[in-house]
């Protein structure tokens, strides 16, 4: 086994994980869970964007992930969490 599978089965293991505990959450929390994943997006992104020296501390790799996906998971973020707790407050009225 090369190690490019070593990495990638471990990627997906990860990635199969944190989509088990999303599903728990929604499951066991309904809108309120949408809401609340969709903050923790929201909340991921600002503390990616306010870091100075951003994933990289520096080289040539230290541009490539700037502003546009920071922006789009805030805008992610924020849709998750308008439609989680207003759904939320929908079933509650």
């Amino acid at each position: 086994m090369s190690g490019k599978f070593i990495v990638n089965a471990i990627a997906v293991v990860g990635w199969l994980i944190a989509s088990l505990v999303a599903f728990a959450i929604i499951v066991l929390a309904g809108f309120f869970g949408v809401g609340l994943i969709g903050l923790l997006i929201v909340f991921a992104a600002t503390q990616f964007d306010l870091d100075a020296d951003g994933p990289v501390s520096g080289g040539i790799g230290s541009r490539f992930l700037r502003v546009p996906p920071v922006k789009f998971f805030k805008y992610l973020g924020s849709a998750l969490a308008l439609i989680g707790f207003g759904g939320f407050a929908y079933y509650q009225i």
